[in-house]
């Protein structure tokens, strides 16, 4: 079995009016960007940079003024704050002393100790009675 390379053939089309150039045209144009200007091409790289640089720290100034002033915000609002202690305070004291609830109804308000020994002994006796019964 023989190897012989196969190749396409390259066809040539003839050059159409575009491809053409007459003499009336002049000379032809330069091309595009054939000759680099070093000078333009480091400036406008540093204003980049100083664009970008500056951006950065402008964000970061305002990041942080932002989060300074929303800490401060918080730590100044202690209207909730005083409302939950003054809160925990009512209820502490509430349930450390005896008070009426409803006069009207005749109920009363026992300290929260008071009430689980009272609650323990209530089972207690329950628990007495079911032996004994």
């Amino acid at each position: 079995m023989s190897h012989e390379p196969h190749y396409l053939p390259h066809e040539h089309e003839h050059a159409d009016a575009w491809h053409r150039h007459t003499t009336d045209e002049g000379s032809p144009q330069s091309e595009h960007l054939s000759q680099v200007n070093p000078v333009a091409l480091i400036v406008t790289l540093g204003g980049m940079t100083v664009f970008t640089v500056g951006a950065i720290v402008v964000t970061a100034i305002y990041y942080i003024q932002y989060t300074e002033n929303l800490k401060q915000e918080l730590r100044e609002t202690t209207d909730m704050a005083s409302q939950q202690i003054e809160y925990r305070t009512t209820v502490s004291v509430m349930q450390d002393v005896y008070a009426w609830e409803n006069a009207q109804e005749g109920t009363v308000r026992v300290p929260v100790s008071q009430a689980m020994e009272r609650v323990v002994e209530d089972y207690q006796r329950q628990e007495a009675r079911r032996d004994d019964g």
